[in-house]
């Protein structure tokens, strides 16, 4: 088994036998987030300069595939692409990991708090700056309000969502059905 960390300037794979932890190259840049890719071969991870980078197994090697305005804030993988959130420039942006196929979703403010893909990696969620949480799949589609989100998470099957506020809020919101079903 594997385990992928990353410290701030360095992307570490552990492995559950000797040697317990390998080197795989010094980044070019402070790293905030990281993200295996569903198949294992890539990582996914933002840098607090604003870059996006993308780590292949294969080759070791380490490409920029995407920006945001001054700083990153979270990495997922969807439908084969990495996404990721602008802390700043409140934009989420998504591309193909050799940097095509880019997509940039405005989110109206400035500022996206965090992000989470589903389970099968087949759709995005997202907070904004604003209070507003998002799904994006094909289109960018409003969910609901809740102020000061800083954690997402999908159950396993896909259908709930969750969020919790700095407040101490939790809200759960059925994505099957569309609707809110708790927020205390």
């Amino acid at each position: 088994a594997r385990i992928v960390t990353a410290a701030r300037h360095e992307l570490r794979v552990w492995e559950l036998k000797q040697p317990m932890a390998t080197a795989i190259t010094a980044m070019p840049c402070e790293i905030g987030n990281i993200m295996p890719s569903p198949d294992g071969q890539q990582v996914a991870l933002d840098c607090k300069d604003g870059s996006v980078r993308v780590w292949g197994r294969g080759t070791g090697s380490v490409a920029q595939v995407h920006s945001h305005a001054v700083f990153a804030y979270g990495v997922q993988w969807v439908k084969g692409m990495i996404c990721s959130g602008g802390f700043v420039d409140g934009h989420v942006v998504c591309s193909n990991p050799d940097g095509t196929g880019l997509r940039t979703l405005d989110s109206g403010t400035n500022r996206i708090m965090t992000l989470t893909a589903s389970p099968d990696h087949d759709f995005l969620v997202f907070a904004s700056g604003d209070g507003r949480v998002w799904r994006y799949d094909e289109r960018l589609q409003e969910l609901y309000v809740h102020s000061q989100v800083y954690r997402l998470a999908i159950s396993p099957d896909g259908r709930l969502l969750a969020s919790c506020a700095l407040d101490g809020t939790l809200s759960v919101y059925d994505l099957a059905n569309h609707h809110l079903i708790a927020h205390v």
